[in-house]
């Protein structure tokens, strides 16, 4: 069974031991895959250390906001890998590297530049409080403060971009004599273009959510975090597909 799943593991990123000068990891399929996983992970390990080390149910304001805690760690080391992996992908077009370079670079502007301090303690989880989980404190900046979201905000456009964009492109193999799409393709397809429109919907909501639903209702519950974690599921989503692990060509 173990030998099985090691054979399976060297079948899918090709290892090679006998070129001492290659790595696996420079694979596009390996990079697709880390990617995804780390995007779908991120939320999922941020609240779920929180909550094993100080028993906290809510999440914080965003994603972001992890950075000033016990597990800002975590946020940082993951972003730091998907910032590196980004950066290393070249995709079929030069386009493609362009735009997962620049969500790269964006994506370690975010942590240099961090958002405004954990205040927000959602009137549904006070023991403990939001603010339990903050370690660290610096001084409101708020050009900072504005670059992080810019920042953030190019990282997962230019990710839902390339779900929507890059990722649809048809090569010439992928398609039938009939001239339709093969089937696990246009399945892929379908995946990139849902995950997307979600990713920017996600986007969106953060936007005007505050105005559509009173600013008051927005922030109780988080929905920042909320929408954040929707927004690098799908993209997570949408590189694992990529990847070729399932609806393989």
């Amino acid at each position: 069974m173990i030998n099985n799943f090691i054979r399976n593991l060297e079948n899918y990123f090709r290892l090679d031991y006998s070129d001492k000068e290659d790595i696996w990891l420079t694979r596009q399929n390996s990079l697709t895959l880390f990617v995804g996983i780390l995007g779908v992970l991120l939320p999922i390990l941020l609240w779920g250390f929180t909550y094993w080390d100080i028993k906290l149910i809510c999440p914080l304001e965003s994603i972001s906001h992890y950075y000033y805690t016990r597990v800002g760690g975590i946020f940082v080391v993951i972003m730091s890998m998907l910032a590196l992996l980004l950066l290393n992908f070249k995709g079929d077009k030069p386009i493609d590297f362009v735009i997962s370079l620049i969500a790269g670079v964006f994506s370690l502007l975010l942590l240099l530049f961090p958002t405004d301090k954990i205040s927000n303690v959602s009137s549904w989880c006070s023991n403990p409080s939001q603010m339990d989980a903050n370690i660290t404190i610096i001084a409101q900046n708020d050009t900072r403060e504005c670059f992080h979201y810019v920042s953030a905000s190019i990282f997962l456009i230019c990710l839902a971009i390339m779900s929507l964009y890059s990722f649809t492109r048809v090569k010439d193999w992928q398609v039938k004599a009939d001239g339709d799409m093969k089937q696990n393709k246009k399945s892929r397809n379908i995946i990139y273009i849902l995950m997307g429109i979600i990713m920017i919907c996600a986007m969106a909501f953060i936007g005007f959510g505050p105005i559509i639903l009173s600013e008051e209702i927005y922030n109780n519950y988080n929905l920042t975090f909320w929408m954040e974690s929707v927004a690098v599921w799908a993209f997570g989503i949408s590189w694992i597909v990529k990847s070729k692990i399932v609806l393989k060509d």
